[in-house]
């Protein structure tokens, strides 16, 4: 992830769950840049992404033809590339909002199932 110069930078833990609301939070703050770490859905690829929200730049009117929610995916604007991108939201890595990193904690491994011995 790109660090800015000179810049103190904050690292905090969140959740999926805090993450996500910290993306919605970014929705509502159009034009408002800020940056993500995910791991691509196609390749498995580690991508570093400067993005924003409610750019307008580029639509060509045609919409989409799912539903992004329903895979988790948030459609972001690629500052550097000047194109639309999907962000998994299941895949996120870190989010860097301002002078604060988020990183996404990794959800603990399910505990095994305790098997009964038989006699």
């Amino acid at each position: 992830m790109a660090e800015a110069v000179g810049l103190q930078m904050e690292q905090k833990t969140v959740s999926k769950t805090k993450a996500r609301a910290l993306i919605v939070g970014m929705q509502k703050k159009k034009g408002e840049v800020f940056y993500v770490k995910f791991v691509k859905r196609e390749n498995n690829e580690v991508r570093d992404m400067r993005c924003a929200f409610g750019i307008k730049d580029n639509l060509k009117g045609k919409g989409q033809n799912f539903d992004p929610k329903k895979l988790h995916l948030v459609t972001v604007y690629d500052m550097d590339k000047s194109e639309y991108r999907m962000v998994s939201l299941e895949r996120l890595l870190e989010i860097r909002i301002g002078a604060t990193i988020y990183k996404v904690a990794k959800p603990a491994a399910p505990k095994p199932k305790a098997t009964k011995a038989k006699k």
